[in-house]
């Protein structure tokens, strides 16, 4: 028997990112069984930290209402969800699914593209980094006269670059930060792995942007976990390829992070390339 599901996701349109919290299933005789992850949340503050879950919940809540009057055709009504659910909260197009036992394959959906990875969680913990360090920057741009802006991607021969937080003054050069977190990430090798990948993105940018070519660039490194941070210093040194400087944090809700950030903004600066190792 053929059924369909969708996912259900949370979006942050300004960042263009979106996470699956959770599942809506049909079945055309058993009709439609909705499934949320446990950790909303999480899932929804790693995109978005100004997320509220009792906002998301209440908007997933109005999802099964509309569902438990809907008629007996389930695609119809999941299309119907899907063109009216655009934003923060998505309902995606269905997907047709072979449904043998129902309550299978909702589990078996479920483990596929709801239930929480380890790769998530990296990714995740990036994102939310970002999203902490952007907030950040932009107040302390706020305080010191300088305008901020979240560049976000952009399109450099066809793939997708994360460009960074972008600050500006008529008198002083504009700076591109760029926030990496290895806190989650337990071996060196992938440590190593992501620093070359933001050099070489910095290197793209400088290359082929043309509105960003002058830029000063410095990255907010919050370092690994105490038991990962053996390789720390190779890692750096990467780093040190494609930098004007390093502001290398433990934990990213530190203050030093704003006094990093206030001093660079207040200082004039040259084509020297630093790094400075914060408790």
């Amino acid at each position: 028997m053929t059924g369909a599901y969708a996912l259900i996701r949370f979006s942050d349109t300004l960042g263009d990112q979106r996470v699956n919290v959770g599942l809506i299933v049909w079945h055309p005789k058993e009709g439609f069984r909705v499934q949320v992850t446990g950790r909303l949340s999480e899932r929804a503050k790693a995109i978005d930290p100004r997320a509220k879950a009792a906002d998301i919940q209440s908007t997933i809540s109005a999802i099964r209402d509309r569902l438990s009057s809907a008629g007996i055709d389930g695609m119809t009504a999941i299309r119907d969800l899907s063109a009216e659910f655009t934003k923060s909260i998505e309902v995606t197009a269905p997907y047709p699914v072979r449904i043998s036992s129902f309550n299978a394959i909702i589990q078996r959906l479920y483990q596929s593209v709801i239930s929480p990875t380890p790769a998530f969680y990296r990714a995740s913990n990036q994102t939310s980094v970002e999203a902490i360090l952007a907030k950040r920057i932009a107040d302390a741009a706020s305080r010191s006269d300088w305008s901020c802006e979240r560049v976000g991607r952009k399109q450099i021969n066809g793939v997708a670059v994360e460009v960074g937080v972008r600050t500006q003054r008529s008198d002083k050069q504009a700076i591109l930060w760029h926030a990496l977190s290895l806190k989650s990430e337990p071996k060196h090798q992938n440590q190593v792995a992501l620093c070359k990948a933001l050099v070489t993105d910095i290197v793209e940018i400088r290359n082929h942007l043309a509105d960003f070519k002058h830029d000063d660039h410095v990255v907010i490194l919050e370092r690994p976990k105490v038991e990962n941070i053996d390789w720390i210093e190779e890692s750096i040194a990467w780093l040190r390829h494609g930098t004007d400087e390093i502001v290398d944090i433990t934990d990213v809700h530190s203050s030093v992070v704003d006094e990093e950030i206030q001093r660079y903004l207040s200082i004039d600066r040259t084509n020297e390339s630093r790094h400075k190792s914060l408790a």
